[in-house]
C-alpha cells in the first residue's frame, strides 16, 4: 500500500492523511476502508480451496429508518505467526502495492 504522510505534500507514492476531518474512530475506520476499496477492488485472491473473490468489496444496504449502510469485505495479508511476534500486530500489514488514490482522500 501507499505509504502516509501526516503533514507536509504527498509525493507520487504517499498519501496524506486528513488528520483534521479524521476525529473518531468509525471515521478513521471508513476512510481506511473507502481508501483500500478504491486502490484494491480489482484485485483477485485465491483462496486456498480455490474460490476466488475481490481483495476489497463492498455492499450497500438501507436500513428500516432509511440510513444507509457500507458492508465492507477486506482481505489483508499477514504473516502467519504475526499474533505471536513482538510487535503491535497492525505492523505486520504486507504492503499490496504504490497506487495513491485522488486528492479526495487528502482532506
Amino acid at each position: 500500500m501507499t505509504a502516509t504522510v501526516f503533514t507536509g505534500t504527498p509525493t507520487i507514492t504517499q498519501h496524506l492523511v486528513p488528520t483534521a476531518s479524521l476525529n473518531t474512530l468509525e471515521k478513521i475506520g471508513l476512510w481506511f476502508l473507502l481508501l483500500f476499496h478504491r486502490l484494491n477492488k480489482s484485485k483477485d485472491l485465491f483462496l486456498i480451496d480455490d474460490g476466488q473473490v475481490k481483495q476489497s468489496s463492498y455492499q450497500r444496504f438501507e436500513g428500516k429508518d432509511g440510513t444507509l449502510y457500507l458492508g465492507f469485505t477486506t482481505f489483508m495479508p499477514v504473516p502467519a505467526d504475526y499474533e505471536v511476534l513482538p510487535n503491535k500486530p497492525w505492523t505486520y500489514a504486507i504492503e499490496l502495492n504504490n497506487a495513491v488514490a485522488s486528492d479526495n482522500y487528502n482532506s
